[in-house]
């Protein structure tokens, strides 16, 4: 019997499209979005994993455990969650999420900063981001898939098509 797909991680840069996308799927499959922040108090892990693990209604996640390990080192210089950690997390949950990553290039990031007065990140940080988050996707236990600016743009319902196919799959 499988196990019924629990969450959808949207996880990327800022200005990439992850609230655009966790609205369009939330309309789509009436699933609630639930939108993490910076972590306080360096309950990181426990914050991500107590609401992966035992929240019981389907949510869409904007920004979960990866943005920590992406955002962190650049950030406060290090990030609150260990390689160990992040292993032993996607360990437990990686059957019942769907991840997907949605990314642009840095020049393009950029140049939304600008058009946007983005001052949460600075221009100077978005290479490492972008890197971190590239090194730690590489390195994932869970099957991510990786959404453009430009397939946001022009074919969206391949990717409701693909969550929405998962979402049936795991019933």
């Amino acid at each position: 019997m499988k196990t019924m797909t629990k969450h959808i991680i949207i996880e990327g840069m800022d200005k990439t499209g992850k609230s655009t996308l966790a609205k369009r799927l939330s309309e789509e499959f009436g699933i609630p979005i639930k939108k993490f922040s910076a972590p306080t108090d360096n309950k990181a892990l426990q914050e991500y994993a107590a609401f992966l693990l035992n929240e019981k209604v389907p949510h869409i996640i904007d920004r979960c455990y990866m943005s920590e390990l992406a955002y962190g080192p650049v950030k406060r210089g290090s990030s609150q969650i260990s390689q160990l950690m992040k292993q032993m997390l996607e360990t437990a949950v990686k059957d019942n999420v769907i991840g997907i990553y949605c990314y642009d290039s840095s020049d393009a990031i950029k140049h939304r900063f600008d058009e946007d007065g983005e001052t949460e990140t600075r221009k100077s940080e978005v290479d490492q981001i972008v890197a971190n988050y590239n090194r730690e996707l590489d390195s994932s236990l869970i099957n991510w898939l990786s959404v453009s600016m430009d397939d946001l743009k022009k074919i969206p319902q391949y990717i409701t098509g693909y969550v929405g196919a998962l979402l049936a799959e795991a019933k």
